[in-house]
């Protein structure tokens, strides 16, 4: 056992690890910030997606308005698009 435990100290003492830096609190806010901004959009989409699924799963498209799926993907598409901008 002592022996095992020896070639593995001797293993690891050549391997090159190297810890991480720890991420700053100012990025983990910023994170959190920027997931709960996404929220929202994710939301719409999976709705969106939803939508489309149970109409293509039962054949039933005549409910369907594509122009309104299409304004509620651009919307969705805008707010992402302005949460980018904010960002960077």
């Amino acid at each position: 056992m002592e022996n095992e435990k020896a070639k593995i100290a001797e293993m690891v003492k050549n391997m090159p690890l190297k810890r991480r830096k720890p991420v700053p609190e100012e990025t983990k806010t910023r994170l959190d910030a920027l997931k709960q901004r996404l929220l929202q959009p994710i939301a719409d989409l999976n709705k969106l997606h939803l939508k489309l699924w149970h109409a293509q799963k039962h054949n039933d498209y005549k409910h369907i308005d594509m122009d309104d799926l299409r304004s509620r993907l651009a919307a969705v598409r805008d707010e992402i698009d302005a949460i980018i901008s904010e960002s960077e």
